[in-house]
């Protein structure tokens, strides 16, 4: 099971990073993007949430990781630690 270590939120607010740390001693990164739009069916959910965007990639250490999220939202982030 992965443990949380991180998230890193673009200035926006509309994307984020989020690093875990895994079982192996590796790091995992997903990104997410922020949706707004109202989801209906079963339940009628309505609420905003965050959807993931591309694949997981797995990092040697927490410190690539962030590098990572970095790259893709821009050195300007707020960063939520574990």
């Amino acid at each position: 099971m992965a443990l949380f270590r991180r998230t890193l939120t673009s200035s926006d607010g509309q994307r984020r990073g989020v690093i875990m740390a895994r079982p192996d001693g590796c790091f995992q990164l997903d990104m997410e993007h922020w949706d707004d739009t109202a989801v209906t069916g079963i339940g009628g959910l309505t609420d905003p949430f965050w959807v993931f965007e591309g694949e997981e990639r797995v990092f040697p250490t927490l410190e690539s990781a962030e590098a990572a999220a970095r790259e893709e939202l821009g050195e300007n982030v707020e960063v939520h630690p574990a």
